[in-house]
């Protein structure tokens, strides 16, 4: 930091320069001595700097602030530029605003000021000194002394004025300004500048305007870089200069964070790159030709060379980078990125990855698989190995874990099938492969040209510690959302064939792979398939959830006929409500325990009108009842060939057919296909000659599926070589667009029947602001809107879901609403308010005019049988809805593990059923009468069930997240490259944007890699979300004094947004005693931290001795307090968790007086008293 010269820091200094300093922040902060030197940093004028005798340390003292604390000495330096800014504001306050274009005064003391300094040094100077001899012109030209800026006579000044005022006036008469009689030249008036800018301080651009044209611009540029109000009237800019700033101020004016990093970035290597040409041309006209190798491109300058360097040619860069090879169906408007390339260019990159490889972990599981592993193994979680193991003992599943999804049972069993295929042939890298499909809306979609977009994606399998980064992550498909999902399916199909089919000689296709430098051969094996759940049931030709019998996906059973048994009796609920694990390991004969896949004659429902009486079993002919199945791909593919062939031998009419298809699950496209594939097949043999004639499209399309050869029309994802349960549910719409949204809603209507809505929403304004401020990665709440929450998204749900047993308590100090009476007049004397307030009454419409209002009223009330009811208060108890809340948290806890087991899984089951009963019983007493209960209608509840057996064969189901760059996180790179709608051939120029610009990621990492860090090897990030940028957070710092300042702004910058908050020591200390919502952190000892000073201190959290705690809906809450000292990070003791302290609610005000908290961990555990766990139900 340039400074003066250096002075003595006696008594007579400090009474003349710090009459009202602090006499503490005269004290080194390191070693406590009372300074011994000072002077004034050129930067900052504003204050003084402080040395320290005995440890040189320095520090500032600001001149302006007055009787400081303790706290503010002023070292790192975000905060002293936000002191800076402070006390340039300050004085400008002080200032009266000069207008004109006059040179900076000099100070009292004679010198110049810092702005004419940083001219003249921003003026390079040959060594040579070959502008020494206008040094003189140069002073004249700072000191505004020049012969440019000599005065003009008296008499040329009139005479420019005079034309000047001529030239106005015959301005205002061609605009049409009415002048007054006898207006002359000498009453135009010069516009008041001084009191324009006192209205609005921007005008000075137009006042400089109005001083000379283009010196507005010139002035914004040099405000800008020098930081001063006015530009010196002898300066100039040259005219390319000022476009190129306007031209980045408009580039960086539409820039997101990450293209503004990437524009500065080309200007410093654009800067960079100008420099060494100009030194190597120097150097060339000093010594001669250079004999180095180092070539120096030349930039291009012009929109051609830009073409020619990038786009147009067969030489341009982006017509040559290494990325997939894309094609094109004109039928269906569907791009393609050639599978077999994206392996080759994801291995040929060296990005990191895990093929398939044998467990470390679950040895008894390893045991049984290499007897067989084609035998029939655990597939659903609580069955037994079954046939082809013999009688096996099956304790291995008690000693099974997982968590990840190599050591997970369907990858184990994949890799002892291969194994065993392989019998010892050459190195093959067994790769995973994960699917990712869904439609999307455009960002910036013209309302016009509207139209969904349908992308496919493909994921290879990462390493652990490279999980689900955009490196592994494809595009592979790209069309309009109405395009045929089958097609897509066949493409992915033949890549996979291609990768990993053997040739005659039994050698599969080979890769070069540059994490090892060699060529490998590749098997690609199909892993799961992720998409919310009307993607998957469209996609693999199912029913829609709101079906007959297909509500639960997966599972066919009529669930309108049977939900009366499905919920569990007054008994079994008993049992639940006690805590009995093992209530369900014993059938009850009135109730079938939440079980919807069963055998249980309960479960049976009515046989469909013409179901064909050949495909009932024994006891369905006996019971004349239907029994509920479990859809799997083999049993769909069979129904299908069964259908078409007895449509086509006259066996089944086409009635029959569709009962029997409907019952499978079969949706009605691809029933309307079948029986249209068989008119054809009919009609072209003559079978039928009544039939009657088929569309030309209908024709085509039938002629397509025989000349293929595939037989009877399927959708292709039934030819997956997969199970039906690696179709798994995705955590983002079954735990919280569903589940999460859900509850919220059930909630909001048990508010409504007890008159509480209208004052919790009133209450919830506002009320979240507190926790969104923190800024916290994993607790993305955000603020609710009127009691609403429009516009939340799957990890604002999430947020919520940590949160809602603490925020839910406020519901117990809400008083209801009076109850609503009609007014004691004729209707047609109501106003709008009445007439409104009788609608709200009943949930009804209320929007619209007085006129509406009447007449939708007397609408109602017109009807037959009157109008509507109020609806009266539910019987339900505010217990019930905490049980509900307690049960909700538990359920997505459990979900949401790092690590699966067989205890864990069991008691997951259990708090699933007991969720689904608090939801039952809630929504039974606010439901209207005769209406479906909410979790036959829902079907994320109806398929809670469901995770069961996707988490036993493939791992924890937050490896399936799809808020990361694998799925929905996927979009955030695609969105962007979509411009105006989706005009001709959009889809090729899509993909390759994407292709292209996938490539340029992965070419400009490859040349910018750095060494890592391997210092921090001993914590598992993994278990912290976001734990790879935790990591690097963290590493280093113990680190010296000396470079505690660079430290603590890299900190400051990375944790706005991440696993903790950084506060502000002071406004801590006013929000702690206001009982605010803070950000701390779990160290590796158990200990509770809060993180201050930009990282560099730490305080103590602790709860009170001799306090007692209180229990609030399963939160535990402790008077908690801070020891004002605060300590420094250890490198031993690094932080484990992030959590969030929550104040206890209170009745009057939102908070209570105490100063009790409870706390929630990032890893989705509460305080329990002593220490975290699961939410108690």
């Amino acid at each position: 930091m340039e400074s003066s010269t250096e002075s003595v820091l006696d008594d007579e200094a400090r009474e003349l320069h710090f009459p009202s300093c602090d006499p503490r922040l005269l004290n080194c902060p390191s070693c406590e001595i009372t300074a011994s030197k000072f002077d004034t940093p050129v930067a900052y004028s504003w204050a003084y700097r402080v040395i320290c005798g005995n440890c040189h340390d320095n520090w500032l003292v600001c001149k302006l602030c007055e009787g400081q604390r303790q706290r503010s000495h002023l070292k790192v330096t975000k905060t002293i530029n936000r002191h800076h800014d402070w006390c340039l504001a300050k004085e400008k306050k002080l200032k009266k605003r000069k207008v004109g274009m006059e040179n900076n005064a000099n100070d009292e003391s004679g010198g110049k000021s810092q702005t004419e300094k940083r001219i003249k040094e921003s003026i390079d100077i040959p060594a040579d000194g070959s502008l020494a001899d206008d040094s003189a012109l140069m002073e004249d030209i700072i000191d505004g002394d020049s012969v440019q800026n000599s005065e003009k006579s008296p008499d040329a000044i009139n005479k420019t004025a005079y034309t000047e005022n001529l030239r106005k006036i015959t301005l205002m008469t061609e605009h049409g300004i009415i002048l007054p009689v006898n207006y002359k030249t000498e009453d135009v008036k010069e516009p008041d500048w001084e009191l324009l800018l006192e209205k609005n301080p921007r005008m000075l651009y137009f006042a400089n305007e109005y001083k000379k044209k283009g010196l507005g611009a010139q002035n914004l540029i040099f405000s800008a870089i020098y930081q001063e109000e006015n530009m010196p009237n002898v300066l100039v800019f040259d005219d390319n200069d000022v476009k190129l700033h306007l031209k980045m101020a408009q580039l960086v004016n539409t820039c997101t964070r990450t293209q503004r990093a990437h524009l500065a970035d080309i200007v410093r290597l654009v800067d960079d790159s100008t420099t060494r040409k100009l030194k190597a041309q120097a150097m060339e006209k000093l010594n001669g030709p250079s004999s180095t190798n180092v070539l120096i491109p030349p930039l291009p300058v012009s929109d051609e060379d830009l073409r020619r360097e990038f786009q147009s040619n067969r030489y341009s860069l982006l017509n040559n980078l290494p990325c997939p090879r894309v094609s094109y169906n004109s039928l269906h408007d569907i791009s393609f990125a050639n599978f077999e390339d994206c392996v080759e260019d994801f291995l040929a990159h060296g990005i990191p990855f895990s093929g398939l490889e044998k467990s470390k972990i679950n040895k008894e599981l390893d045991k049984l698989l290499a007897i067989d592993p084609d035998a029939n193994a655990v597939l659903s979680f609580g069955k037994n190995l079954g046939d082809g193991f013999g009688e096996v003992d099956d304790s291995w599943t008690e000693a099974y874990e997982c968590s990840d999804k190599l050591d997970s049972i369907l990858c184990q069993k994949l890799y002892y099938r291969v194994e065993k295929e392989e019998n010892g042939g050459a190195p093959c890298l067994h790769l995973g492969v994960d699917l990712w499909f869904d439609g999307f809306d455009p960002n910036n979609q013209s309302k016009k040209n509207r139209g969904s977009v349908y992308i496919r994606t493909v994921t290879f399998a990462p390493s652990k510690s490279f999980r689900n980064n955009l490196q592994n992550t494809y595009p592979l498909a790209i069309g309009p959302d109405k395009c045929d999902r089958s097609i897509i399916d066949k493409h992915v199909q033949e890549g996979l064939k291609k990768v990993s089919s053997k040739n005659a000689d039994g050698r599969r296709r080979t890769f070069y792979c540059a994490a090892i430098g060699a060529e490998v051969e590749v098997n690609g094996l199909l892993i799961s398939k992720l998409a919310d759940q009307p993607e998957r049931r469209k996609t693999l030709g199912l029913a829609a959830g709101n079906s007959t019998y297909h509500a639960r996906f997966g599972v066919i059973v009529d669930l309108n006929h049977v939900s009366n048994y499905v919920r569990p009796c007054s008994v079994c609920r008993e049992k639940i409500y006690k805590g009995d694990r093992k209530f369900d390991q014993v059938r009850c004969e009135n109730c079938t325990q939440w079980n919807m896949d069963g055998n249980h004659p309960l479960l049976r429902f009515q046989i469909p009108e013409n179901y064909p009486p050949e495909c009932l079993s024994d006891i369905e002919k006996a019971s004349e009842l239907l029994s509920p199945r479990k859809i799997s791909l083999s049993r769909l593919r069979i129904s299908m060939r069964e259908a078409g062939k007895r449509l086509v031998d006259g066996t089944w009419k086409e009635p029959v057919a569709r009962s029997f298809l409907r019952v499978e699950g079969i949706n009605e496209e691809w029933i309307n296909k079948i029986v249209k594939f068989t008119r054809y097949v009919k009609a072209v043999n003559d079978i039928d000659p009544d039939l009657e004639e088929l569309t030309e499209e209908e024709e085509r399309l039938a002629e397509e599926q025989v000349l293929a050869g595939d037989g009877y029309p399927m959708p292709e994802s039934w030819r997956d070589n997969i199970s039906f349960i690696q179709n798994i549910d995705v955590p983002m719409h079954l735990l919280f667009l569903g589940m999460v949204e859900s509850a919220v809603e059930l909630i909001i209507m048990w508010c409504k029947c007890k008159r509480l809505y209208t004052k919790l929403r009133k209450k919830s304004q506002g009320a979240m602001k507190g926790l969104e401020v923190l800024g916290l990665s994993w607790l993305k709440i955000l603020d609710m809107r009127n009691g609403k929450m429009g516009g939340w998204i799957s990890e604002n749900y999430m947020a919520f879901s940590r949160i809602a047993p603490w925020w839910y308590t406020i519901l117990e100090f809400i008083t209801a609403d009076s109850p609503y009476e009609e007014p004691n007049k004729t209707r047609t004397s109501w106003t709008k308010a009445e007439l409104q307030d009788w609608l709200r009454a009943r949930e009804l419409d209320s929007s619209g005019v007085v006129i509406v209002l009447r007449q939708r009223v007397e609408g109602y009330f017109n009807q037959s049988g009157g109008p509507p009811p109020v609806p009266t208060a539910s019987g339900i108890g505010i217990d019930a809805i905490y049980r509900l809340i307690r049960s909700l948290l538990r359920v997505i806890s459990l979900a949401m593990t790092e690590t699966v087991t067989k205890k864990h899984l069991e008691e997951l089951t259990f708090c699933i059923k007991h969720f689904l009963t608090d939801f039952e019983m809630v929504d039974e007493g606010v439901r209207p009468k005769r209406k479906k209960p909410k979790w036959v209608t829902t079907y994320n509840i109806a398929g809670l069930l469901n995770i069961l057996d996707g988490m036993w064969l493939m791992g924890p189901l937050r490896n399936f997240w799809e808020g990361s760059f694998q799925g929905e996180g996927f979009l955030r790179f695609v969105k962007p490259e979509i411009n105006g709608g989706l005009r001709t051939l959009w889809s090729v120029a899509l993909m390759n944007r994407l292709c292209k610009k996938k490539a340029l990621s992965c070419i400009l990492r490859e040349t910018t890699i750095t060494e890592d860090n391997e210092d921090i090897d001993d914590i598992d990030w993994s278990l912290v979300e976001d734990g790879e940028r935790m990591r690097h957070l963290m590493m280093d710092i113990d680190l010296e004094e000396n470079d505690r300042e660079e430290r603590a702004e890299e900190i400051n910058e990375t944790v706005d947004v991440g696993e903790f908050h950084n506060h502000d020591y002071d406004k801590f200390v006013i929000l702690w005693e206001k009982h605010e919502c803070f950000s701390v952190v779990v160290l590796e000892d158990d200990t509770l931290r809060l993180v201050i000073d930009n990282g560099m201190n730490w305080l103590d959290i602790f709860v009170k001795p001799g306090t007692t705690s209180q229990k609030k809906n399963g939160m535990t809450y402790d008077n908690f307090d801070y020891r004002p000292e605060g300590t420094a990070p250890a490198e031993h003791n690094r932080i484990r968790y992030g959590c969030a302290m929550l104040p206890l609610l209170g009745s009057k005000k939102r908070r209570t007086n105490e100063k009790a908290y409870t706390i929630i961990r990032s890893d989705w555990r509460v305080w329990n008293g002593e220490g975290f766990d699961y939410i108690s139900l």
